[in-house]
């Protein structure tokens, strides 16, 4: 349909990008082309430098909120740097339709009368992070557990806790990146207030159990511990590691889908057992790789 099409356009501009690099590799390697990777049908990577992002309600609803990225006086995002660098706005509410403007018509094409959806599009940029989604230590998720709970003591909710919305160092110092794990994608973050939005997934690859949060229901602070725990999930401890401890890590993991905060349960685990080292199945790993490549 003419509505599908003009949807398809609208999300082509990480596309223009991917282009952008296409047509710079078939120039003279001399010359100093930006390298774009395109990671998703709305985020790009610029040179592993740049993540930039694009939020754009104009022809579907987005619940994303890309306020949430620019709050740089937060501790869990001032490490990101976020800038706007373009913000196109026509109007508040995608319900609102009007003719298209000089600037949106092609010239060899006759003026169109088809009504379209006003709305917005807003691009962020941040620093993008040399990490991995993949955890190797206890300690790891300990530091999530930390971020969380900055983000409640501010009476925010992350809304979207799952593997791929962390990163976490590499376990090969030589690969260099980040130091210590971290959260991103506060798309969906809001307040005791708030609600997940339509649509809101009720399963995720990579986190174990069904989603704590449901569409249209209130945001609860515990939702966040609860996800924290179906991310820990497909992990196991080292093999090398005693049965009691391998105990210990799954009684871990179900406590903490009933008790919030359960922050200081994964410091008690660490005190007991030691920042131990986690083991995902190989099978899982490319699960979740095949899924990133297909995001």
């Amino acid at each position: 349909s003419a509505t599908s099409a003009v949807k398809s356009t609208s999300e082509g501009i990480v596309r223009c990008l991917n282009c952008a690099e296409y047509i710079s590799s078939l120039g003279p390697q001399s010359l100093d082309h930006p390298k774009w990777d395109v990671v998703s049908n709305n985020a790009a990577i610029e040179n592993d430098q740049y993540v930039y992002k694009i939020f754009d309600n104009r022809y579907q609803p987005t619940y994303a909120k890309p306020a949430n990225w620019l709050q740089n006086e937060h501790p869990w995002i001032k490490h990101l740097n976020v800038e706007s660098p373009l913000l196109f706005q026509e109007s508040d509410s995608v319900e609102v339709l009007g003719e298209p403007t000089k600037k949106r018509q092609r010239e060899w094409h006759s003026p169109s009368k088809t009504p379209y959806p006003k709305g917005s599009v807003q691009i962020i940029r941040y620093d993008y992070l040399n990490g991995t989604h993949f955890a190797t230590k206890a300690s790891h998720f300990k530091v999530i557990a930390d971020w969380i709970t900055k983000m409640h003591e501010q009476d925010i909710i992350h809304g979207d806790i799952r593997g791929f919305n962390m990163l976490h160092p590499h376990p090969d110092p030589e690969q260099g990146g980040i130091k210590q794990s971290c959260l991103i994608d506060f798309d969906l973050s809001g307040t005791p207030q708030d609600v997940y939005p339509p649509g809101f997934s009720s399963s995720v690859i990579e986190n174990s159990l069904p989603r704590a949060g449901k569409e249209n229901s209130k945001m609860k602070k515990s939702d966040d511990w609860k996800e924290l725990a179906s991310a820990m999930a497909p992990y196991t401890v080292d093999r090398t590691e005693s049965k009691k401890t391998s105990d210990a890590w799954n009684n871990l993991i179900k406590l903490m889908r009933s008790k919030a905060p359960p922050a200081g349960l994964i410091n008690g685990f660490i005190q007991d057992h030691g920042d131990i080292q986690l083991f995902l199945a190989p099978v899982v790993q490319d699960e979740w790789n095949d899924q990133i490549k297909d995001s």
